[in-house]
């Protein structure tokens, strides 16, 4: 599993690091993968971007910078040379927010499904709101009207909204979970210079490059999945499908477990 091989591998280097350094802070900066312009094959059900999300939940030692589904490639998997600078300003951002007690990684969300609507829960910062980039790198291909979230199951989605950290989904179908930025496709078309995998997702905050003059650093949201086991439902729907207070009770857990 590649979440135990992160662990180990990490495991590995702080040891060593606290033999070298014993009083320091030991810290991890992560930028997601996103897969080369060709995602993985259907039948894997390993999600290498939802492992490294898992990793860093709840550590104070490390931080998930953000994804790199945003990127130009530069060779079909890794991103080229101005996307890969703007990816070592966002690390020294969130270095630098992350040490001042501000906090950088955004989890995965928390997840309700009343009737026909699903609401994701973001736990972003309070001076930030989620928004939908307008300028779209992907040239409209390999991406649809809804940001990059998909539903699995065999529904569809008819609507989606942001409101602050919240992002509402109205469904038609049967639905069995959420996930964005994880497309299964093949995007090695003419043209395209962007992973498969893809979003337009992230949140306001956003500030100019230091050095690279005319260009915006923004907060983009990782790639996730969502599973339908963990949705919270409401207590009026809980009691309509004669759920108990234990399993209530567990369905708080939304979010937390795939």
């Amino acid at each position: 599993m590649y979440l135990n091989a992160l662990q180990a591998h990490w495991n590995r280097i702080r040891a060593r690091l606290d033999d070298l350094y014993p009083a320091a802070r030991k810290m991890i900066l992560l930028m997601q993968t996103a897969g080369s312009d060709q995602s993985h094959h259907g039948s894997d059900t390993n999600h290498a971007a939802a492992d490294q999300l898992a990793f860093v939940a709840g550590r104070d030692d490390a931080v998930m910078v953000g994804p790199i589904y945003p990127s130009a490639l530069s060779d079909r998997v890794h991103p080229d040379l101005h996307h890969s600078r703007i990816m070592g300003e966002l690390a020294a951002w969130a270095l630098q927010e992350t040490m001042a007690g501000r906090g950088w990684t955004i989890p995965r969300p928390t997840a309700r499904r009343q009737g026909d609507r699903i609401t994701l829960r973001f736990a972003l910062r309070p001076d930030e709101a989620l928004a939908g980039h307008q300028a779209s790198p992907y040239g409209g291909r390999g991406i649809d009207a809804f940001l990059g979230v998909e539903v699995t199951g065999g529904g569809m989605i008819t609507a989606l909204a942001l409101d602050g950290h919240d992002l509402h989904l109205t469904i038609d179908g049967p639905v069995t979970g959420v996930r964005y930025a994880m497309q299964r496709q093949n995007m090695r078309v003419e043209g395209n210079a962007h992973p498969a995998r893809r979003g337009l997702l992230r949140t306001t905050l956003s500030r100019p490059a230091v050095h690279l003059p005319g260009t915006m650093l923004h907060r983009w949201l990782p790639g996730l999945v969502v599973s339908r086991m963990w949705w919270k439902l409401a207590s009026s729907a809980l009691r309509a499908c004669n759920v108990g207070s234990g399993q209530a009770a567990r369905s708080r857990d939304i979010g937390t477990r795939g």
